[in-house]
Order: C-alpha cells, then structure tokens, then sequence
C-alpha cells in the first residue's frame, strides 16, 4: 500500500490512520508518506492511493504474478521555495526475517524458492527502497541488519537497531539520510520489561538539518502477530504512544510520525483507539503509518 500525503497545521491534532489487513503472499506494495510542515495552512491531511496484489491459490500451484500497478498520488506542491526544505517522506515495510522463512515454510508454499532466498531477497528490497529515495525508513523483521546496512550506507543513510527479546532474532529497524536529518535522541523499548511479551519499539528525535527549527519523534513498532491477544496489542501501542508523547512534550511538542506493522485490522481495538478522540486527547500529535508483510519477486 502507498501514500504520499501533505500536512498542514491540524495534522498536528488529527490522527490518520492508513492500513491493511496483512496478507502473507503480497507482492511488494509499500507504506510511503510525503510529510510537510507548514505554517499556515489549515486543511485536514489527505492521502489516496491505488493499489493491486497477488495472492495465489494453495490448491492452485505456483502461477506467474502479474505485474504490480502502482498508482502514486503526490501531494500538492508547497507554496514558496522556503518551504521544500521542510518536506520529507517515510517509508514503512515488514521485509519478512531470514529465519521466519526457514521457520514457517508451511505458510510459502506458493512463492518459488529463489525468491525466498535471502541474497536475492536483500538485493530486490534495498533496490525498491533507494529506488524510492525516502528521507527516514522503518522496517519490521530484520534479522539481517547489517547486510542491509552495508548497502543503504554507501547511499547516505546512518541506522539504529533493536533486536526482539526472548529467543527470536529479528527486530526494528530505523534508517536516515544523514545529510538531511542529524539524531538528537534515540530510545529502544522492550515490551517486556513491562509484562508486554517480546517485542521491541524505536524512538528517534530528529532535526531536520536545512530547517534548523524544524524536529520531530519518529517511532517505529512491530506489534505481536497473535490475534487472540488483542490486550497486549493494544497495550503495546499505548505505551509506545506515550513514550512518543513523553519524548515529543520534552522537545518542546514536536510532531510524532509512528510507523511499523500494527498486525491489525481496521475493525482491531488499536485501530479504534488510534482514531479515537480519546487519542488525540492523550497523543495530540500524532501521524500513525501501518503497514503489511510483503514478497519482492
């Protein structure tokens, strides 16, 4: 799924939320957001967006994907040139953990082998992602984190890792233009440590180097998959929210971008409550960015 958005002042206030139901045989479609800050303008956000996928048969065999369409909606160009300098955008992708191919390959029975395989797997993400040339990328299941730092490196961009608690080896990820963006604080969660299983949460204060007034926390999340334990969900997402509150009063009220995969549903309790006035009452700046588990072939 893409978007590209424009935000004018109330997306300081209103939360918008753009998922999916998450699929597990998706060829690539992605989370993008075009965020600008601007003074004086009042609208809501919008965002559209155009997407197909594919997803074959189990009893059907592998068959040949048709080709993906994607159809970007830019958001409307700023007014004035002194503005450009405070857009950015924000790509969001579970890229699926190395392992949990190995682990799980009841649930790949329909994608060929070779692109699966990790090596092929690391090329075709990192192209999509320099090929989208987004400012900040958050990334979901990365148990490979340094193969893919090696590579955005020589593009520019600087990393932060958080590997999941327990005996899983993934974990979050978070890259950045270095020339765009300078890091001012970063803050790991482990979900554990408060009786919230073993997931892990990033959060980034950014400046923007060209905007010198201009920062924003930026968060990061993957949500636990199980869907009987809506509770634990939900309470992992409130407590990132409000480390993300915390972080963005202590930076004199910063904008809040959180992205990750929510592993939920438009009808979930995350859903409702992120949407929820009581959201915006507790977490009055904040821009949430879900997404979904995608294949590259």
């Amino acid at each position: 799924m893409g978007c590209c958005c424009r935000a004018g002042s109330s997306w300081l206030t209103t939360p918008r939320l753009i998922t999916n139901a998450a699929s597990l045989n998706f060829r690539p479609i992605f989370n993008m957001c075009s965020v600008s800050f601007h003074r004086n303008n009042t609208s809501s956000p919008t965002a559209s967006y155009s997407r197909r996928w594919y997803k074959p048969e189990r009893r059907g065999g592998i068959s040949q994907a048709p080709e993906i369409v994607r159809h970007w909606v830019q958001g409307d160009a700023l007014p004035g040139g002194k503005h450009q300098e405070e857009r950015f955008t924000v790509v969001s992708y579970n890229i699926l953990g190395d392992r949990n191919v190995s682990n799980h390959e009841d649930l790949y029975r329909n994608v060929p082998p070779t692109n699966l395989d990790w090596d092929h797997r690391r090329r075709v993400i990192c192209e999509e992602l320099l090929g989208l040339n987004p400012d900040i990328i958050c990334l979901q299941e990365v148990d490979k984190y340094y193969d893919l730092l090696n590579i955005l490196e020589k593009a520019g961009y600087l990393g932060s890792y958080k590997r999941r608690t327990g005996g899983s080896v993934d974990g979050c990820a978070m890259f950045w233009k270095a020339d765009k963006f300078q890091l001012l604080e970063g803050e790991s969660v482990e979900f554990r440590q408060h009786g919230l299983r073993d997931n892990v949460a990033q959060l980034s204060v950014f400046e923007m180097r060209e905007a010198k007034s201009r920062r924003l926390v930026v968060g990061n999340i993957h949500v636990l998959y199980n869907p009987n334990r809506g509770d634990v969900k939900l309470g992992q997402i409130r407590f990132l929210s409000s480390r993300a509150h915390i972080l963005s009063e202590k930076w004199d009220h910063v904008p809040i971008v959180l992205a990750g995969d929510y592993n939920s549903t438009p009808q979930s309790p995350i859903y409702k409550f992120l949407s929820s006035s009581e959201a915006i009452r507790q977490i009055p700046i904040l821009y949430p960015l879900c997404n979904i588990k995608v294949l590259l072939k």
